[in-house]
Formats: C-alpha cells, structure tokens, sequence
C-alpha cells in the first residue's frame, strides 16, 4: 500500500514539475523573440504574453498543478524575459531617438 501511495505521489509531483517545465520552455521562446524584436509594438505583444503566462502559472499553483519550487523556478525565467524585454525596448527607444535626430 505505501508503496502505491508513493508511486501515485510520484507521479502527481512529476506532473507539476512538467507542467512548469512547459512554462519555462514558453518563456524561452519568447525571450528569444524579444531579443529579434525590432518595434517598440512587438515588445508590447511579447511582454503581453508573457504577462498572461504569468497569469496562468498563478491559477496553476492556486490549482495545485505546480508546486512551489517550480514556481520559484518559474518566476526567475520569467523575471530575466521581463528585464530583456526592458533592456530590449530600451534599446529601441534609444536607437529611435539617434535616428530622429
């Protein structure tokens, strides 16, 4: 019996590591996308996802689908595509500013 209730907790805790793990890999992509982003516009539309990412991962951890050391693990992706795209639009806006110059 401890043995079954092992392994179906095993399986639960796998399941919201991979749900994370689906999370981060989602972040990544956008990341890259950020940095090829060449309009103060896509910056926005990314950063919007990313915000609604964000938003899911929190009704995934109310839900119990992720754990807490996935979502630490989470939040620091998603903290590093929030200060890329930042650095990003920065850029952008800097670049905008030589040319009109």
């Amino acid at each position: 019996m401890a043995s079954w209730v092992w392994q179906l907790r095993s399986r639960f805790v796998q399941k919201q590591k991979n749900q994370a793990d689906r999370f981060n890999l989602a972040i990544l992509s956008l990341i890259q996308k950020i940095r090829q982003a060449n309009t103060l516009d896509e910056i926005d539309l990314l950063q919007e996802e990313l915000f609604e990412i964000f938003q899911q991962v929190i009704v995934d951890l109310d839900e119990d689908l992720i754990d807490s050391d996935s979502f630490q693990s989470f939040t620091f992706t998603w903290e590093t595509a929030m200060k890329i795209a930042g650095d990003r639009e920065k850029m952008l806006r800097e670049l905008r500013l030589v040319s009109d110059s």
